[in-house]
């Protein structure tokens, strides 16, 4: 087993499992352990990863939105779930969301190698052009990945592989509510497009005109959730569990068919053409014929362009794709809507990126000689984390290499209040010696 770079293993710290993972992998090989989602996805963020390993009780609980929080961090990655049991339907959302096989318990040592064996080649393989029908398989394509599922195929003979290869544009998965949108070319209306601006103030754009008028609280916010998903159908399930969780059912249902028809009636006075939003098999989407903008969507395109250029021609190149990426972030993902639970995890993971990204541009500019352009985007990210001793540090030295002493040393009394009244803790060693040594060098300069 020839895989050597490092393994995200998302799991309940089974330890009896990551010692049967330990063994069979290649020596050398860094295992890293993730109790929580949270943990996966800041290991992930981290771009060292090469493969992901879940567990079931993961993927149960909002495994399909971590899914697509992954796939926000790095569309290539491999994933590998570790189930308890799997069914016909479970394979196709899985197969849609990237994976490449499975684990089944009782897992054994041999079951892990063979997987591994399976996957490497694919690993360090040339990626083949994709086809353009399978977003969310990165940089492998749905074809390679089938040929991954045939040892579970072989085990269930009413298992077809053409059929999950046929309904990979059709996938469905009741428990997440989400299912992928069937493709047309039928407009809308001609030269019709929706700009849709979710990071920070909602701004919207129909056929080139700024919506300024909603046909109700409500409908606005079921108009941002479909916007967000337009990628995938909703289930009216869901909706009626997003937006009206308190109500009954039937109360539940009465008010999402309200708000959907205020909505399609507002679509039919904007572009004389009210069936914008369809409906079909439960299920709830944008008419495929309506070109869809999204600053969010373009956003992770840029961080991902970033880290594809960087990883082929080094910082340097990849600075453009972080600059266009930051200069998209005007504000949280739909910071009006703060107490808005479906919000919660793209507004973080969202922010996560912008942090990385400000990072990553503000430690260039310190090194690059441009120190003042540096010490505003320090300024930027403590705005959304102000306990970052790392980003106080740089600022520091910014200062300090401007001949601003004064001022590098407010930084530093800001910095031990912030930690000490945040978090219970002083500062590091390196940034106390970095004080410690501009402090001695300033007395220097006063006795001469």
């Amino acid at each position: 087993m020839a895989l050597r770079k490092e393994i995200i293993l998302a799991v309940d710290e089974d330890p009896v499992f990551c010692r049967d993972l330990a063994c069979a992998v290649t020596p050398g090989t860094v295992i890293l352990t993730a109790s929580t989602a949270q943990q996966a996805l800041e290991l992930i963020s981290s771009g060292s990863s090469s493969l992901l390993i879940l567990t079931h009780s993961l993927l149960n609980s909002g495994g399909f939105d971590f899914l697509r929080s992954v796939r926000s961090f790095n569309p290539d990655l491999p994933i590998i779930p570790l189930l308890d049991h799997t069914k016909k339907g479970e394979v196709l959302d899985l197969v849609h969301f990237g994976v490449f096989d499975i684990l089944e318990k009782p897992v054994t040592r041999a079951a892990i190698r063979s997987v591994l064996d399976r996957i490497d080649p694919l690993l360090v393989a040339q990626p083949e052009p994709d086809d353009g029908n399978d977003e969310t398989g990165g940089r492998f394509p749905l074809k390679n990945r089938l040929v991954f599922w045939m040892p579970w195929l072989r085990k269930r003979p009413g298992a077809d592989i053409k059929e999950i290869a046929s309904n990979s544009s059709s996938l469905r998965h009741s428990g997440s509510g989400l299912v992928s949108q069937p493709v047309s070319e039928e407009p809308v209306a001609a030269g019709t497009s929706l700009h849709v601006h979710l990071l920070g103030h909602l701004q919207v754009s129909l056929g080139g005109r700024q919506v300024t008028q909603w046909p109700g609280h409500k409908a606005k916010l079921l108009f941002t959730y479909l916007c967000s998903h337009h990628t995938r159908r909703v289930s009216r399930d869901l909706l009626m569990e997003k937006f009206w969780p308190c109500s009954s059912a039937d109360s539940a249902r009465n008010s999402l068919n309200v708000a959907i028809h205020s909505l399609r009636r507002w679509f039919g006075e904007s572009l004389g053409k009210s069936e914008v939003i369809c409906y079909e098999d439960e299920c709830y989407y944008f008419h495929p014929g309506l070109k869809i903008f999204l600053d969010t969507e373009e956003f992770n395109r840029l961080w991902r362009q970033g880290q594809m250029i960087e990883r082929e021609k080094g910082y340097a190149e990849a600075l453009p794709a972080y600059e266009a990426a930051a200069e998209l972030y005007h504000g949280d993902f739909l910071e009006e809507y703060p107490y808005e639970a479906w919000t919660e995890l793209d507004r973080d993971n969202l922010r996560e990126i912008y942090l990385l990204i400000l990072d990553r541009i503000s430690n260039h500019y310190a090194l690059d000689g441009k120190p003042e352009v540096a010490i505003t985007l320090c300024e930027q990210i403590l705005v959304k984390d102000n306990c970052r001793e790392d980003v106080y540090r740089r600022m520091m030295k910014c200062y300090e290499r401007i001949g601003q002493r004064d001022r590098a040393v407010k930084i530093y009394r800001k910095c031990s209040q912030i930690l000490r009244e945040e978090l219970g803790v002083e500062p590091c060693r390196e940034t106390r010696e970095f004080y410690e040594k501009m402090c001695s060098s300033q007395r220097k300069i006063s006795n001469i």
